[in-house]
């Protein structure tokens, strides 16, 4: 847009242009893949991804051009995963039963805080006394599988 400056440009507080514009100078006048929250016009906010290149003269900044991507779906599609994963995990690590995940090849990846109370030894103890058989697929062995003989 011509004939505006930078700072009517921007929709952020005087403290967020400052922000800005510093990060802009600092970066040689290139900015790519800044996020900045925005507003409309009705004050409602969005999340934006700017790329900025600055046109120099003689030393100056005469100018510049850039591109705006809105981000808004993406940042609050990040914000319930966060959400779902924080959920999850404190379900999880209040459980009473034990709860272990693991990869195909054997590798535990998580082990629930009550894995100390059922078996008498922390998370990620070094042989933990418990003998975890390996994954077991079809066709395999499962004659190496505990029973539960009652």
């Amino acid at each position: 847009m011509l004939g505006f400056s930078l700072a009517d440009m921007m929709s952020s507080s005087r403290d967020g242009q400052f922000g800005v514009v510093l990060e802009f100078v600092r970066s040689g006048f290139r900015l790519s893949d800044l996020e900045t929250l925005e507003h409309d016009r009705a004050g409602r906010p969005f999340f934006v991804r700017n790329h900025i290149i600055g046109i120099v003269e003689n030393g100056c900044l005469v100018g510049g051009w850039g591109t705006q991507n809105d981000i808004t779906e993406q940042k609050q599609a990040e914000q319930e995963l966060r959400s779902s994963e924080s959920r999850f995990r404190s379900v999880i690590e209040n459980v009473s039963d034990v709860v272990t995940l693991m990869d195909a090849d054997g590798t535990i990846r998580f082990e629930s805080p009550s894995i100390e109370h059922m078996f008498g030894y922390g998370r990620g103890a070094e042989g933990g006394g418990v003998e975890v058989p390996g994954p077991v697929r079809e066709g395999s062995d499962r004659s190496r599988l505990p029973r539960n003989d009652l």
